[in-house]
């Protein structure tokens, strides 16, 4: 029975058997290290999570601690288009496709705020003592959404009206809300959904998000410090999951 090629996508040799017969991904101990993820904070070295129990899924930091060094002294928000094995993917597709079962994914992005916006938030998560919660934010955009996935970068120019690029850019800023300075979180994409129009316009947007609040299925809030944008997910409906 043929054991299969090397998991080294540059390598054409069998994989190693050993004196016992157990067969291993790669075929040398020079291509397992090749292939090996390293955390993606510049300088750190240290190997990449990967799920214990299923080898095609990781997490590109080594630990929560690394992700957050990694944006500390970002100036502009940083947009990565996550791989569809990247555990907070999954992690998020499947929250999305809870709430939105029929919705199809075409991306999500991985949103790390710049050092202001991350630090006043991380302050006031240690000075109240609150745990975030995962909710949903909808919105609504002047330009096309899906383009963030290639271009990684706001469309539209500061000052506009544009409430996905106003987001992603600078968070969610209650200066900008257009309901008296409060901003609405729901605990269910649909809720969001319905709230910025429904699925019939393909500009519509929803972001995923940490919140500041006791647990309820609608918080309401007037903080920018509260809340910090998480992922942005993007279905053929052109809703974001941030």
């Amino acid at each position: 029975m043929s054991i299969g090629k090397c998991d080294n996508p540059n390598c054409s040799k069998k994989k190693y058997r050993d004196i016992n017969g157990n067969i291993y991904g790669y075929c040398c101990r020079t291509c397992a290290r090749s292939c090996v993820r390293v955390c993606a904070r510049s300088g750190c070295g240290k190997k990449a999570y990967g799920d214990p129990t299923d080898s095609t899924k990781f997490h590109v930091y080594c630990n929560p601690n690394c992700f957050w060094l990694d944006g500390q002294n970002l100036t502009t928000t940083k947009l990565t288009l996550l791989d569809p094995n990247d555990l907070d993917y999954i992690n998020g597709e499947k929250k999305f496709l809870a709430g939105l079962p029929n919705a199809k994914i075409q991306g999500i992005l991985r949103i790390q705020m710049p050092q202001t916006v991350v630090h006043a938030h991380l302050m006031m998560k240690q000075q109240s003592g609150l745990k975030s919660l995962k909710m949903y934010h909808g919105t609504r955009a002047l330009c096309d959404p899906g383009a963030l996935l290639t271009n990684l970068t706001s469309q539209c120019s500061p000052g506009t009206t544009c409430g996905v690029c106003g987001i992603t850019r600078e968070g969610n800023n209650p200066a900008r809300s257009k309901h008296g300075g409060n901003m609405w979180f729901a605990d269910n994409p649909s809720t969001s959904l319905g709230y910025c129009g429904g699925t019939t316009n393909s500009n519509l947007a929803i972001f995923m998000i940490d919140v500041l609040a006791p647990a309820a299925s609608i918080v309401i809030v007037n903080q920018a410090a509260v809340c910090i944008v998480d992922l942005l997910n993007i279905p053929e409906l052109h809703c974001f999951l941030l």
